[in-house]
């Protein structure tokens, strides 16, 4: 049985030095999920050669709609720090906010009003 499942890449912006790249997908299972905006980071040019260093996030925070039907903000305030913001707290589904080491950059959250 083959699933309906989709992801789409919808925004990206890249860190000042443009080793990392933040990304704005929108994925959806047809009929059976609403559609979801997610944003991850990844870093694009390799800064260690060690095989088991991390190189994507997880999906930082999803919120529940389309990208153009919901309201966030990214931001790379420096190479190592990325803000996510100004997204409605009621259309927030899950978040991940953790240390991802020394290759991915610290993330923060900042929601309406705070």
């Amino acid at each position: 049985m083959s699933t309906a499942c989709s992801t789409d890449e919808y925004e990206e912006l890249y860190s000042p030095n443009g080793e990392l790249r933040a990304v704005v997908i929108m994925t959806g299972c047809g009929g059976f999920s609403s559609p979801q905006t997610q944003i991850y980071v990844e870093r694009i040019k390799n800064k260690s050669l060690s095989p088991f260093s991390l190189k994507k996030t997880d999906a930082l925070i999803r919120l529940d709609g389309k990208p153009d039907d919901v309201s966030y903000q990214i931001e790379w305030e420096t190479n190592e720090k990325f803000v996510i913001s100004n997204f409605d707290f009621s259309k927030m589904m899950a978040f991940k906010n953790q240390s991802w080491g020394t290759e991915l950059p610290r993330i923060y959250f900042a929601v309406n009003g705070s």
